[in-house]
């Protein structure tokens, strides 16, 4: 169970779809079929659970950039950890060198920092373990992190 601590996840989600999204009045994404990883922050009252919770239902009236992949996508894991620095530039950096994930829109879930983007794409499943072998190894005073899988992909499961 997801706890209301303050944090950082991904949320890994998956699209058998192809459309094109307008995302709020500047930004536009071709969404191909495969997985996306967004990284975020959650450091407001109800911290990661609550962000999680918001990610995973549906959505009416999107608010965050990663709410408009809704349309063509779902949520199926959640990477997540429990700490009072914010790390999603770090995890976002760390995303951009994993050689399987591109990024797919500049600025996307960036707005209020200097990456360039929150958000990568892979035609396959991006790899849980891969990715916190990384950060462990890279970041000494991080805490550790786990992963929730929401639901299962159609090519297969965790």
């Amino acid at each position: 169970m997801l706890q209301s601590l303050p944090g950082t996840y991904v949320v890994i989600l998956y699209s058998q779809h192809e459309g094109e999204i307008n995302i709020g009045k500047r930004l536009s994404l071709s969404v191909h079929p495969g997985y996306y990883a967004y990284i975020g922050s959650a450091f407001d009252s109800g911290g990661v659970a609550s962000r999680i919770r918001h990610h995973s239902s549906a959505i009416k009236r999107p608010h965050w950039h990663q709410d408009y992949l809704h349309q063509y996508s779902r949520v199926i894991e959640v990477w997540f950890s429990y700490d009072t620095q914010r790390r999603e530039c770090q995890w976002a950096s760390m995303m951009e060198s994993i050689g399987a994930l591109y990024i797919p829109i500049k600025g996307f879930g960036a707005t209020d920092c200097a990456c360039s983007t929150h958000l990568m794409y892979s035609s396959t499943r991006p790899e849980f373990e891969q990715f916190q072998y990384m950060v462990m190894k890279q970041i000494t005073d991080h805490q550790a992190i786990d992963f929730l899988t929401m639901e299962s992909s159609e090519d297969g499961n965790r």
